[in-house]
């Protein structure tokens, strides 16, 4: 197995063992699609007459964790940012829409075009001031007894038009007797929107967006929002999420930074399945209850 090693660095390596008698280090091996395993190693030269001692750790574990953690503080810091940073835009725009409805009303059709261009451009700007004020910390939110299949139905619903534009099919299925999930249902409805319509924007020819629901181990939901899109390289999955990372042309990352956010909140975890050409899969966890803080 080639792990991308030079000769030169072993021999580095070993010349550092046989100075020093003792070498520690780190090692990643890839393996599977786009997965890597974390090592420790400890390299003791000469412990006893003749005997050298090699002990490796998995800590595959830990470095994941770390990498959350990282997502988190990050999350956490822009959340702080962006409540300030989103009231400061807001004040301005809406003096802009007030006297941009003034110059629309007094100059009649000669200039429509513009002023629409204009008015669209400023609602994509008001859509993202409103993103980050989700991302703000902390929100006041009620949590209740909602029946998730139901938050389903009203996403599919809502992005029906769109999906009929793209010729795309949105086929939901639901197992029996689900329980109600504790959530806050608007909030878990941007979430589902936010992906579902990713995927559709994926497929511009057309294609199936399966959506499944059922109970899964450790007393939580699974949802699993399946595309036939392109898919996205395992380089590019690790930064889903991230602030102003995206993979379309116009979007600004905001929206799968804020369903994080969201499921994050909720006590539960997204994971990101996609091979380049098979599509991509989002596995959505929510647990079940949860005690809620005050």
């Amino acid at each position: 197995m080639n792990l991308g090693i030079s000769e030169e660095l072993i021999d580095e390596k070993v010349q550092a063992l046989l100075r020093k008698g003792r070498l520690d280090g780190r090692i990643t091996i890839p393996y599977g699609e786009g997965k890597m395993k974390h090592f420790e190693y400890t390299v003791k030269h000469q412990l006893v007459d003749s005997l050298n001692l090699i002990v490796f750790r998995n800590i595959t574990e830990k470095i994941e964790m770390e990498a959350q953690l990282h997502k988190s503080d990050t999350l956490n810091m822009l959340g702080e940012l962006a409540a300030g940073i989103a009231h400061e835009i807001r004040n301005p725009m809406t003096a802009l829409k007030g006297f941009i409805q003034l110059l629309e009303n007094s100059t009649g059709d000669a200039y429509s075009l513009y002023f629409q261009v204009i008015k669209t451009e400023l609602q994509r700007i008001d859509s993202i001031i409103n993103e980050f004020l989700i991302l703000a910390k902390p929100q006041s939110i009620k949590y209740e007894n909602t029946d998730i299949a139901k938050i389903m139905n009203e996403t599919a619903a809502l992005l029906t038009a769109q999906a009929v534009l793209h010729d795309v099919q949105i086929k939901t299925l639901y197992a029996d007797d689900l329980p109600e999930l504790l959530c806050e249902p608007n909030q878990l409805k941007k979430v589902f929107i936010n992906i579902i319509k990713n995927a559709i924007e994926v497929m511009p020819k057309g294609g199936l967006v399966s959506v499944m629901v059922n109970q899964a181990p450790g007393n939580r939901i699974h949802i699993c929002i399946q595309d036939e899109g392109e898919g996205i390289p395992a380089e590019k999955i690790k930064k889903l999420g991230e602030p102003f990372y995206t993979t379309k042309e116009r979007g600004t990352g905001l929206g799968l930074m804020v369903s994080f956010k969201i499921i994050e909140e909720h006590g539960g975890t997204i994971e990101i399945e996609s091979k380049v050409g098979d599509g991509t899969i989002f596995h959505i966890y929510l647990p079940i209850t949860r005690e809620m803080s005050d």
